[in-house]
């Protein structure tokens, strides 16, 4: 076999490969495009349907009662580590079962006049229900070396309660809260 007989059948054999490659690369590209432009055209359809079937009606009445759902800070002990643990009282004083409940705490902004909402909370979870007039105190040790003191305000906290009322259904989800001002220092913690 000659030289050029040589380099001709070499570069048919290499000239047939990168062909079938680039076929087998284009087929997978237009497949995998294919695959991507299906689901992005057919999910969002299918989640529609499912969420017209699961339409959230509000309960009536659900807050009803619920102003005899009492939050307050009993106790506040200063702990090692500049943790300071405070003790909280959940006093159930109505006739509605909670379920899942999940206490909430932080400390609220310092602005120039007044205070805000702290998108950083400490959260607890409280057992499965809190029955219809049960008090529990729970302690909750907060870390305040980590929090910058000139921002906020350990003097104003806010307590919120979220949980289901009466059943476990979406729509007897219910969240509460309230903000307690500690008066002049003398740990005496008032509702504002």
């Amino acid at each position: 076999m000659t030289e050029r007989k040589k380099d001709r059948s070499y570069q048919k054999d290499n000239r047939i490969q990168p062909r079938r490659k680039k076929q087998s690369i284009v087929i997978w590209s237009v497949v995998a495009t294919a695959t991507v432009m299906f689901l992005l055209l057919v999910l969002p359809l299918l989640q529609e349907s499912n969420t017209e079937n699961e339409k959230v009606i509000p309960a009536v009445g659900l807050y009803e009662d619920l102003e005899n759902l009492q939050l307050k800070v009993l106790q506040e002990k200063p702990l090692e580590d500049g943790e300071i643990e405070y003790l909280i009282e959940i006093n159930n004083d109505t006739n509605r079962v909670i379920h899942q409940p999940t206490l909430i705490f932080s400390f609220e902004v310092k602005l120039e006049k007044g205070w805000a909402e702290n998108p950083f909370k400490y959260s607890t979870d409280l057992g499965l229900e809190i029955e219809p007039g049960q008090k529990m105190k729970v302690p909750l040790a907060v870390n305040v070396s980590l929090l910058n003191k000139e921002t906020i305000d350990t003097n104003h906290v806010m307590l919120e309660l979220k949980g289901y009322l009466d059943e476990l259904e979406l729509e007897n989800l219910f969240h509460t809260g309230q903000s307690i001002s500690n008066v002049e220092g003398d740990r005496q913690w008032k509702k504002l």
